[in-house]
């Protein structure tokens, strides 16, 4: 099992989510259980997730972000940029 740490902000509105779910649904739900669930969510929800925080960025941020792109002079195909990020074909 990994720790994280957890702002105490967000571990109140996660204690509230909680609390929110057993009285909604009438049954109990560890945090574990709750945190699998968010990240299930978030996974299917997963572009639309990732364009809410870019778009969320500054025009200063995208240009510094892109300024760091450099073209390495090497043809990468998607099978192996799919290979690397995500571990399969």
């Amino acid at each position: 099992m990994t720790t994280i740490k957890v702002r105490d902000s967000d571990k109140r509105r996660f204690d509230k989510l909680q609390h929110e779910y057993i009285a909604l649904h009438g049954e109990k739900i560890n945090q574990q259980e709750l945190f699998s669930m968010i990240i299930e969510y978030v996974e299917k929800l997963k572009d639309d997730f990732l364009r809410v925080r870019i778009s969320s960025l500054s025009e200063e941020e995208i240009k510094k972000f892109r300024q760091l792109q450099k073209d390495w002079g090497v043809e990468t195909r998607e099978e192996e940029i799919d290979l690397i990020l995500y571990e399969r074909l």
